[in-house]
């Protein structure tokens, strides 16, 4: 069973959530979504910034100077370089797993 997205109904907020539950049901909302409930509120907790932040051993001014750039905007930076943007989710997936 995959879940695309939730509505928070408190906050009126549309949440992209994208993940599969490993279920045999075949018709959704069939068994508990509590679980999807952590999900909703994981952003209030932490956001890219800081989880970026957290991962770094130096936080640089200059893009020149770093080996992984977080941005959305265009940036110019050293060729080597490996640049993260906001919707890279796999590649976000991948370092939150760790």
């Amino acid at each position: 069973m995959a879940y695309l997205f939730g509505i928070d109904l408190l906050t009126n907020e549309f949440i992209w959530i994208n993940i599969a539950r490993n279920s045999n049901s075949r018709v959704a909302g069939d068994t508990s979504l509590a679980f999807l409930l952590d999900y909703f509120h994981i952003t209030d907790i932490m956001n890219v910034h800081d989880f970026f932040s957290m991962m770094a051993s130096e936080i640089v001014e200059n893009p020149m100077e770093a080996d992984v750039v977080v941005t959305d905007y265009e940036t110019i930076c050293a060729d080597d370089a490996e640049i993260i943007r906001e919707y890279d989710f796999e590649r976000i997936k991948v370092l939150m797993e760790g």
